[in-house]
């Protein structure tokens, strides 16, 4: 388990930053800073392996945590017209 804190982009909408609490922001690279804006604190969450997550699965946001340091949850694509 680790704790993972969710900031929001002020610049995109539904556009999300999760990260290692004990990390914050820290392993975010610079240029993905600039990208998403002002970086606006959520909240903070225990990652478990059975938690249910809606865009990712919680084993692979954990792995992607581990290595990268964080991940960025971008909203979910538009549905075309038909």
């Amino acid at each position: 388990m680790i704790e993972v804190e969710v900031y929001r982009s002020r610049k995109r909408a539904e556009t999300y930053l999760l990260v290692r609490a004990e990390d914050g922001l820290s392993r975010v690279p610079e240029a993905l800073i600039t990208h998403f804006g002002t970086a606006v604190f959520s909240f903070r969450f225990d990652l478990t392996g059975e938690r249910r997550l809606p865009r990712i699965d919680s084993g692979d946001l954990l792995t992607r945590l581990q290595e990268a340091g964080y991940w960025l949850q971008l909203p979910p694509p538009a549905e075309l017209p038909t």
